[in-house]
């Protein structure tokens, strides 16, 4: 079975079960996004083992209990043998909340054997990474937001990031993002601005009860001199 066929079963599996775990009452979110590359922090992630970029499935699941959230998420490429699975845990007071993200990466070469990750053969310094984040978002009301970012382990990087969402426009809300490091790091070779851009989201209505958002960003990095142009479908069981 071809891993382009397996990626698509597992979203049908994922849409149909979506409405078992759709109760708002047991807390639990099921969610997936394709999209036509990964874009992180203004960086393109999600290169295979031997450079090729893919297409990603990006699925997600989240739960709930008042005010603490736990959630896993993936990005997987069609067609490169890349591999992720983030594991976070998120509390919340009001508008403020506090969060732990464990990271891993892992690459399939071109004889199958799997790189960095939780248990395989370290990559670079070992595929796995770990975060800590505070962060403020406004809501709908004063819809601005912004976090700090801070490596802890297998890094020290720091990442700063402020938005505004325009949701004003019922057809297009829209996102506007900045995003920086205030040192040279990972992320680039000084300080200054890496992630600028904007998302914009749209619901394609197949029917009265059917539809399925799609979103488009356009990214640029100033350190890469670099920009992006992302496509994504999203499904959700919310």
């Amino acid at each position: 079975m071809s891993k382009t066929f397996k990626l698509i079963f597992a979203a049908m599996l994922l849409l149909q079960s979506s409405n078992l775990f759709s109760q708002e009452e047991n807390g639990i979110k099921l969610g997936a996004d394709l999209v036509n590359r990964y874009l992180w922090r203004g960086i393109e992630n999600g290169i295979g083992f031997d450079e090729s970029k893919s297409f990603h499935f990006q699925p997600t699941v989240v739960g709930t209990y008042k005010n603490l959230e736990v959630g896993y998420w993936g990005s997987f490429g069609v067609s490169n043998g890349y591999s992720e699975y983030d594991l976070w845990a998120k509390y919340s007071i009001k508008q403020f909340s506090v969060s732990v993200f464990d990271y891993n990466q892992s690459f399939e070469d071109e004889d199958g054997t799997q790189h960095g990750g939780y248990y395989n053969v370290p990559f670079n310094s070992g595929g796995s990474y770990a975060e800590v984040t505070l962060a403020y978002d406004g809501g709908d009301k004063f819809p601005l937001y912004a976090s700090y970012n801070r490596f802890f382990y297998n890094d020290d990087a720091t990442y700063l990031e402020a938005g505004y969402r325009f949701n004003t426009h019922k057809l297009f809300p829209m996102d506007f993002t900045v995003g920086m490091t205030p040192q040279a790091s990972s992320y680039g070779d000084k300080a200054g601005v890496m992630n600028l851009g904007f998302k914009v989201k749209y619901d394609i209505k197949f029917s009265g009860k059917f539809k399925v958002p799609v979103f488009a960003s356009v990214i640029d990095n100033p350190q890469t001199e670099k920009t992006y142009f992302v496509f994504g479908l999203t499904f959700s069981s919310k």
